[in-house]
């Protein structure tokens, strides 16, 4: 006898055939009755596929769809025309925006619904690593030393390395130079905060650039506050990444 119930099986097989399949042919060997009892299942689930077995053959135990043929709710074509039309006017609405201010009498979901089916654009937020796939797009686009991050980070916020930096006096401010496109990383380290430490590390960071011939005539620096400091020591607020990831978003939409 079967240990577990016939629609408990039924829940968690990826294929149903097989199982109804041992199911006919054992009640084809002893009968409906014995078939019944031995997979704990219905007279008329045994009955219905052993039916289909002598009428289809293996191919009919797989699950009939029970969707009806026609549908009287179902959305006519003309409706469905209209309600593309309205998404290209109101582009930058929802579905209950636009249901709202037309006074339309399908539901929100259902306008949706057809917005999908049709094809029509949505709303859809973008995912996190469908930005970061936009953002890598727009660093490949800059020459080497074209964009660079500087950064200022407090040690101190890290559990792992508080204690050490306590009892071995350790260094607690870490300022940061990264170049975007290629990822290369300068660190340097100090007691404290300070303008004047700052200045330093890029004045470093800029000799030894200079010293191994980079050119820095169209380098641009972004800081913490995302404005970008150009080569001549100008301010650019218009220079930095998530602005250019904007217009890169609008080019490519």
């Amino acid at each position: 006898m079967c240990h577990y119930n016939y629609y408990e099986i039924m829940r968690k097989s990826k294929d149903n055939r097989v199982l109804r399949y041992q199911m006919v042919t054992y009640a084809q060997q002893k009968g409906i009755k014995p078939a019944m009892r031995h997979f704990k299942a219905s007279r008329n689930t045994v009955r219905k596929w052993l039916r289909r077995w002598e009428d289809f053959g293996y191919e009919g135990l797989r699950e009939v769809s029970r969707r009806p043929h026609n549908s009287p709710n179902a959305v006519p074509p003309e409706e469905r025309e209209v309600l593309k039309e309205l998404k290209k006017t109101y582009k930058r609405m929802g579905a209950d925006q636009i249901k709202r201010k037309e006074e339309l009498t399908r539901s929100a979901r259902t306008i949706r619904k057809v917005w999908r089916e049709e094809g029509v654009s949505s709303r859809r937020r973008r995912k996190k690593h469908e930005t970061k796939q936009n953002l890598r797009a727009v660093k490949k686009q800059y020459a080497l030393f074209q964009q660079v991050m500087e950064d200022t980070k407090d040690l101190d916020d890290i559990p792992e390395y508080y204690i050490q930096m306590k009892t071995k006096n350790l260094f607690t401010i870490q300022y940061t130079f990264r170049e975007v496109t290629s990822g290369l990383m300068f660190l340097g380290f100090a007691d404290q905060r300070s303008l004047t430490y700052s200045a330093l590390f890029a004045r470093y960071i800029n000799y030894n650039l200079c010293k191994y011939g980079v050119d820095l005539s169209k380098s641009e620096r972004q800081t913490d506050n995302v404005l970008s400091i150009q080569a001549d020591g100008k301010l650019n607020p218009r220079a930095s990444i998530q602005r250019k990831l904007k217009v890169f978003r609008d080019k490519n939409m």
